[in-house]
C-alpha cells in the first residue's frame, strides 16, 4: 500500500456465473474508481481451464489468475495463495465463501493483512455442507471484519455463534444505468424466443437461479401447471443449473407440462433473456438479496417474489411488485395470475421497482462501503497500516 492505494485479493471457489460472481464483479469494477487495485482468484483444478467467472472478470479489464487446487485440501494451494500474497504485496484479503475463507486463513492467518469475509448466504443444503458451514462459522469468527449481503443472512450467522456486532451488513447493488441500452430488436427478440423453444404468441413467465431445493421451483412448476390449465399461451422459462434438474424435469413431465417449459441451463445471456419475460418470479424459500430478482427490476420486469431474507426491502406488495409468504402455493399462484391479467398495473409495478433499485441499490454504494470496511480492518492491525506495504508491515 502507498499513499492509501490498496492491493485486494479476492478468491471464490466459484461454479459458474451466478449472483455472487456477478456481485464481485460489480464491485471490482467500481473499486479502482475508490483507488483500489482488485486482483480476482478461483479455485481450478490443475487440467481445468479458466473458467466463466475469471473470464468474465478479465474481459472486464480486472487481473484474474486461477488458484490451482488438486481437492479439498491441498497446502500446495495455501503454500501458491501465501507466495502470491507477499509477491503482490497484497493489503486486503476478501474470500467470498466457505472454501475461500478456509485458505485464506490458513495461507495467510500470519500475515499482516486483514483477512476480510462476505456471507453471500447459505443457499445450498445437503450433509456435506452443513459440514462445511459449521466449520466456516468457526472461520469467521477469526476473520478481521465480515460482510453479510442481507439481514437474514446476519441472522443465520447470529444463530451460529458469530456476534451480531461483528457483521456488517451491506447490500449487494448494481449500476441501473448499465441497463438502459439493452433493449432487444424485434429480430433479436424472436431469435432469444427460438433459442428458449418458445413458440410464437405465448407469454414467458421465467427465473433465474442454481436449480437447488431453496429456489422452491417444485413450488414454482406446481404454480405454472395450475395456471397453465386456464391459460394455454403461457410458457416458464427456467434459465441455470444445479442438482435437482433431472428431478425438475420428471415433476414437469408429471405435471403434463413439458411443452410448456424450458430448461435453459446456463446463459450467458441471461440479461437479454429478462427482457423476454413477461413476469419474472422468484419462488426461494430462502435468499440473501438475489442478483436476478435486483437485475429484472433494473430492466422493469414485473416481479412476483416470496418474501424472504432482504427480497421485501426491494420488492413492496402492490407497489413494486407482489409480494408472497413462501412455500403458499395458493399465494404465489393468485400473485402470478393478477399480474397476468392487468398489464398495465405489471407494467407500472416494474417501472416503480426500477426507481427502487435507482434508490437503494446502486452497486458504486456498495463499493464505498466495503473498501470502508477494509481501510478499518487495516487501521486495526497492530502499530496500524495505512500507507505501508505488506512488505513493510512484515518488517515491524
Amino acid at each position: 500500500m502507498s499513499g492509501g492505494h490498496l492491493k485486494v485479493l479476492h478468491l471464490r471457489g466459484s461454479c459458474g456465473l451466478y449472483g455472487a460472481e456477478q456481485v464481485i464483479l460489480d464491485l471490482v469494477r467500481h473499486q479502482p474508481k475508490l483507488d483500489v487495485e482488485p486482483l480476482v482468484m478461483d479455485f481450478r483444478r490443475p487440467d481445468d481451464d479458466e473458467g466463466p467467472f475469471l473470464r468474465a472478470a478479465a474481459e472486464q479489464g480486472c487481473r484474474a489468475l486461477p488458484l490451482r487446487c488438486r481437492g479439498r485440501f491441498d497446502l500446495r494451494a495455501a503454500r501458491a495463495l501465501r507466495q502470491l500474497a507477499i509477491e503482490e504485496e497484497i493489503d486486503v484479503f476478501h474470500g467470498h465463501d466457505y472454501k475461500a475463507n478456509f485458505y485464506g486463513y490458513l495461507a495467510l492467518r500470519n500475515l499482516p493483512l486483514p483477512l476480510v469475509a462476505t456471507n453471500h448466504g447459505y443457499d445450498r443444503q445437503g450433509l456435506r455442507l452443513a459440514f462445511y458451514h459449521f466449520l466456516d462459522s468457526r472461520l469467521l469468527r477469526r476473520m478481521d471484519a465480515i460482510i453479510a449481503v442481507a439481514e437474514s443472512v446476519a441472522e443465520a450467522m447470529a444463530r451460529r455463534g458469530i456476534p451480531r456486532d461483528r457483521v456488517t451488513i451491506i447490500r449487494n447493488g448494481l449500476d441501473p444505468q448499465a441497463f438502459v441500452s439493452l433493449s432487444l430488436s424485434p429480430q433479436r427478440r424472436r431469435q432469444l424466443r427460438a433459442d428458449l423453444g418458445v413458440p410464437d404468441g405465448r407469454r414467458i413467465i421465467g427465473t433465474v437461479g442454481r436449480l437447488e431445493p431453496q429456489k422452491g421451483y417444485d413450488l414454482l412448476l406446481a404454480v405454472f401447471a395450475r395456471l397453465l390449465a386456464d391459460a394455454p399461451d403461457l410458457h416458464l422459462v427456467i434459465v441455470g443449473d444445479g442438482s435437482l434438474r433431472d428431478v425438475l424435469a420428471a415433476q414437469a413431465r408429471e405435471l403434463g407440462v413439458t411443452d410448456h417449459v424450458t430448461f435453459a441451463g446456463v446463459r450467458p445471456d441471461v440479461t437479454s433473456i429478462l427482457r423476454v419475460f413477461s413476469v419474472f418470479v422468484s419462488s426461494s424459500r430462502s435468499e440473501g438479496m438475489p442478483m436476478a430478482v435486483l437485475e429484472a427490476a433494473a430492466l422493469e420486469v414485473p416481479i412476483v417474489a416470496t418474501a424472504v431474507g432482504d427480497v421485501p426491502y426491494l420488492i413492496e406488495d402492490g407497489v413494486t411488485g407482489k409480494l408472497v409468504p413462501p412455500g403458499e402455493v395458493s399465494a404465489l399462484a393468485c400473485a402470478m395470475g393478477e399480474m397476468l391479467a392487468a398489464p398495465v398495473k405489471a407494467v407500472a409495478l416494474g417501472r416503480a421497482a426500477r426507481d427502487r433499485v435507482e434508490s437503494r441499490f446502486l452497486a458504486q454504494q456498495t463499493a464505498n462501503r466495503i473498501v470502508d470496511v477494509y481501510r478499518r480492518a487495516l487501521g486495526r492491525l497492530p502499530g496500524g497500516a495505512e500507507g505501508h506495504s505488506l512488505a513493510a508491515r512484515t518488517r515491524q
